[in-house]
């Protein structure tokens, strides 16, 4: 017993003197979207969300998408500490910033990251595809650095529907036909006086 109570006091201490971080599980990323089933043109909202947070000072994320099957319209920052994202591009990626170099402290808040607007290319592959949000950094705000797990969402490219699309509307007969006959006036009889 004595033993146990020696080993648990240096694995206490070495924790202590390494800085060895109860904040390195827990942190999760997300993905949500407005819809999951798409069609050549359509557009769909994704939004990153960091949905566990241990702790951190400093997050930087991307979100990788096919650039055979996606554009970016628009990229936007979050309800999650806004002021303190910063948005960059690389072709198929949409990363986010989040953090402060001056920060002093770990924030423990979930939210929403950012939020991505997609379109699906006229000349996508149709079938699915994968989009995916991970950490490329991830500290304390001592710069412990932490893991992050990913976020990952499936998505649907299906055909668009045949013969809806450019068909003029059924014009409108100026003059109605009839559909049944017209009864006949009924025949006045003479009476004889």
């Amino acid at each position: 017993m004595k033993k146990t109570i020696q080993w648990i006091a240096i694995l206490i201490a070495v924790s202590t003197i390494f800085g060895i971080s109860a904040l390195a599980a827990g942190n999760e990323l997300g993905l949500a979207a407005d819809k999951t089933e798409l069609k050549p043109g359509d557009t769909v909202t994704v939004q990153i969300n960091l949905t566990a947070n241990a702790g951190m000072g400093f997050l930087a994320l991307q979100t990788a998408y096919d650039s055979n099957v996606f554009t970016v319209v628009s990229k936007s920052a979050g309800s999650l500490l806004p002021e303190n994202v910063e948005m960059h591009d690389a072709a198929g990626l949409a990363g986010f910033d989040l953090g402060d170099d001056l920060c002093t402290a770990n924030v423990t808040d979930t939210g929403t990251v950012g939020t991505v607007v997609l379109q699906v290319r006229d000349d996508a592959p149709l079938g699915g595809t994968t989009l995916r949000a991970y950490a490329e950094e991830c500290y304390t705000w001592d710069l412990q650095e932490l893991s992050v797990s990913d976020g990952s969402l499936a998505l649907t490219v299906a055909a668009a529907d045949a013969g809806t699309e450019n068909q003029p509307e059924a014009e409108a007969s100026a003059t109605p036909k009839p559909t049944a006959k017209p009864t006949e006036a009924p025949k006045e009889t003479a009476e004889a006086t």
